[in-house]
């Protein structure tokens, strides 16, 4: 089991809605890299408090070993573990 897969159910766990999925050569080896994408979507024009409350708990959940980008006006997230090369704080 990978860290990946091991956050996966974490997050299922704790009430989010998980998808797996994979991203196309992101390294430039030919390899496709593993994502997890968590639907955090909204009714209305603009995000609620609970999105954004949403989105810390992942962020605290995921900490600094894992990419964690909100996409599309915080109707996503979009995790991913870090490259080797990549510098992260």
């Amino acid at each position: 089991m990978t860290k990946l897969d091991r956050l996966f159910l974490r997050l299922e766990k704790d009430g989010f809605t998980v998808k797996k999925s994979e991203l196309c050569n992101i390294d430039c080896t030919g390899l496709n890299a593993p994502v997890l994408i968590i639907d955090t979507n909204y009714e209305g024009l603009y995000p609620p408090k609970s999105v954004f409350d949403k989105l810390g708990m992942i962020r605290h959940i995921c900490k600094n070993r894992f990419s964690v980008q909100a996409r599309g006006y915080y109707t996503a997230v979009f995790i991913r573990e870090w490259l080797p090369d990549e510098k992260h704080l």
